[in-house]
Formats: C-alpha cells, structure tokens, sequence
C-alpha cells in the first residue's frame, strides 16, 4: 500500500542533507532545498504524486541545489505556487527536474503578478 504525508498548510520543510528526502507520495507545504552556506542535491523516486505550495532551492556562490523527482506508473507532480532560486550556483545544472508519466499540474495564479495584470 503507498502510503501518503501532507504537511501543515503555510509549514516549511527545510533540508540540508542529500539522504532521506521523500518525494513519492508527499504534499509539502513550503519546501526548502540547500542554504545560501551549504548546496545540496536532492533525489527520489516512485509511483505516488508529488505536491508542493511553494519551492525554494537555495545555492551557494559556486555550487548548485538540485531536485529530482523520477516517477514512474502514474506518478503525478502538483506546482501550486512559486519556485524560486537563490544564489548562483555554476550555472550549469537545472535547478528542479521532474520526471511524471502521469503527468503535471500547475495551479500558479498568475494575475496576482504584476506584470501579468491589466
């Protein structure tokens, strides 16, 4: 049975490690990956949707904060608000790469932007 985490509304899931992080299955909240002192790269993989409000990938001045997430079945991913880098990292590497068969979604209201607005 695929078991399923949905975090607090408005909560922050920070992570600093490259091990443990849980993609398949999870509904974050606001998810922060790396520090502006310390880039990490985080993976996971699996059958179940990923889902989060709002992501944030913090670099370093050298070195990339990384998301992956391979799906597979159908697996889904859900983009309900922002993702936003920090630093500069080396520039050659994507930020977040999202792999889902089952597809993915973004919720994003973008006519609270203002450039988006009449």
């Amino acid at each position: 049975m695929a078991r399923s985490l949905t975090f607090q509304t408005g909560s922050t899931a920070r992570w600093f490690t490259t091990s443990g992080f849980q993609a398949s299955g999870r509904t974050y909240a606001n998810l922060e990956i790396g520090s502006a002192s310390g880039a990490v790269g985080v993976s996971d993989s699996g059958t179940g949707a990923f889902t989060f409000d709002n992501l944030t990938i913090n670099s370093t001045a050298t070195t990339n904060s990384t998301l992956t997430y391979t799906g597979s079945g159908g697996a889904t991913a859900t983009i309900k608000g922002d993702i936003k880098s920090n630093g500069i990292g080396n520039g050659t590497v994507p930020d977040v790469i999202l792999i889902v068969p089952g597809g993915f979604t973004v919720q994003q209201d973008w006519r609270r932007h203002d450039h988006f607005r009449q």
